[in-house]
């Protein structure tokens, strides 16, 4: 049940902050349902933290794996759900922008 795993995991966050594994969980959970601002709102705090204000939970593989992978997958996929550019509005982006949204597409 999506509902409640999004609870949980909200719990989870809830109780202790500086943890990784939830907000990965979380938005890994809010990605796969199509929900990549609420997936890129949690996992973008959880980024952002420096190793020693991590918690409980936290080995290697979450810090230093999980939690950038997702954070890339997050990236990525607001990129592949934009609209992508019109021609009249081409002009206006950067050459290497442009390269960016072929490669993506």
């Amino acid at each position: 049940n999506v509902d409640e795993a999004t609870w949980w995991y909200t719990k989870c966050i809830e109780v202790d902050p500086a943890r990784a594994d939830c907000p990965v969980y979380l938005a890994k959970l809010q990605r796969e349902q199509g929900d990549i601002a609420g997936a890129w709102a949690t996992i973008l705090p959880a980024l952002k933290r420096t190793l020693p204000e991590r918690s409980f939970a936290n080995n290697f593989y979450i810090q230093e794996c999980s939690l950038p992978l997702e954070g890339a997958l997050t990236l990525v996929s607001q990129f592949t759900q934009a609209e992508q550019p019109t021609p009249s509005s081409t002009a206006e982006l950067p050459p290497n922008f442009m390269l960016g949204w072929s490669l993506l597409r």
